[in-house]
């Protein structure tokens, strides 16, 4: 443990996310400097709403690709039947 060390720490409770409950960011005091605690606030609440966005985003993807692969399959079989029935005439 570290003496004499201090972090600033913003702590985000009830995210309204079912990912999860509370958020805590540990801010760079390097790179922090010139902004007040409101823009912090705003950046840790915008890095919490792109976490869900990409959740959601994979979760359309994999939706998509699920529903292309039904619609391979589905235009491969009528195409078979097709012609397999035009074979036997």
């Amino acid at each position: 443990m570290v003496r004499g060390y201090q972090k600033r720490i913003i702590h985000l409770k009830n995210t309204e996310s079912a990912v999860f409950d509370e958020a805590f960011f540990l801010v760079n005091e390097r790179s922090s400097k010139g902004m007040c605690e409101r823009e912090l606030i705003r950046e840790a609440n915008r890095i919490v709403d792109d976490s869900l966005r990409e959740k959601e985003n994979r979760a359309n993807k994999i939706r998509e690709y699920f529903l292309r692969a039904v619609f391979l399959f589905t235009g491969a079989a009528i195409s078979s039947a097709i012609w397999f029935l035009l074979t036997l005439v």
